[in-house]
């Protein structure tokens, strides 16, 4: 589901069984530049190699929640929201009570989820994260000199058998 300019959407109760991908395909949502939209309570499940993100926020969104959700495996983070420094900045995006499992092959740094880049004011709240690859939840500003990363709440969040380490902020 490919979601650009949208407002007020929800997207719930769809099934995402093996979407194949791995770069730029093998998405099961992608918002881009929304405002007041809601992805919940759907369920999906992806190989450890194929199926890129469940939920990818892209460019622009403002606050768009994403809530209830219940997704299996796949190769890179189940709910990313990817900024860069040259794009609109998202705002106000809060991701709570998924059920994350199985994340990743360990081949990268892939986890659960994942915010990067230029975003403010994101709550990940009552998450239940178990055995990501690498990490359960990923916070980082970007490589980019003029990305900003501000106002980021992590709260509550169950990370169980994480790879490498339960919440990384890297310039946040």
């Amino acid at each position: 589901i490919y979601l650009t300019t949208a407002t007020g959407y929800l997207v719930a109760g769809n099934s995402f069984d093996n979407i194949y991908g791995t770069s730029g395909n093998g998405y099961a949502v992608i918002s881009s530049a929304c405002t007041d939209g809601v992805i919940s309570g759907n369920t999906g499940v992806f190989s450890a190699t194929e199926g890129r993100h469940f939920v990818y926020l892209s460019t622009g969104n403002r606050k768009i929640v994403v809530n209830g959700n219940t997704f299996t495996g796949g190769m890179s983070a189940q709910i990313t929201s990817y900024v860069t420094a040259v794009q609109t900045r998202g705002q106000d995006c809060v991701i709570s009570n998924n059920v994350l499992l199985d994340c990743g092959d360990a081949t990268g740094s892939t986890g659960a989820i994942e915010v990067v880049g230029n975003i403010e004011g994101y709550i990940i709240q009552g998450n239940v994260i178990r055995s990501p690859a690498v990490y359960g939840i990923k916070i980082e500003k970007g490589t980019s000199p003029a990305a900003t990363c501000s106002k980021i709440s992590v709260i509550g969040n169950q990370i169980d058998e994480s790879g490498n380490s339960a919440i990384i902020n890297q310039g946040c």
